[in-house]
């Protein structure tokens, strides 16, 4: 009837008598607080570097060549999810 679903007329009402002000009523943000799957930006860049390196090879190829790399220098054992590195390459 208004152009808004049941639910979000029932959380805009829920807001407004809980702070009793319109001003509960303003859009608010919808980006997570946080990401808990996020890669460090150091790795993005090494992520982002290879891929403008080699540009036909996939996340895979790339995830295994920089963790073969990687664990040659640091000596480490686990590595990041694929889907992490997937999000990163594309």
């Amino acid at each position: 009837m208004f152009g808004v679903s049941r639910q979000t007329g029932h959380d805009w009402l829920k807001r407004y008598r809980k702070a009793r002000s319109l001003d509960a009523l303003v859009d608010r943000s919808s980006v997570p607080h946080n990401s808990p799957t996020k890669i460090s930006e150091e790795v993005e860049a090494m992520v982002v570097a290879a891929r403008k390196q080699r540009p036909t090879w996939g996340a895979r190829k790339l995830l295994h060549a920089l963790v073969a790399a990687h664990r040659a220098r640091s000596g480490r054992k686990r590595a990041a999810s694929r889907r992490s590195w997937t999000a990163t390459v594309y």
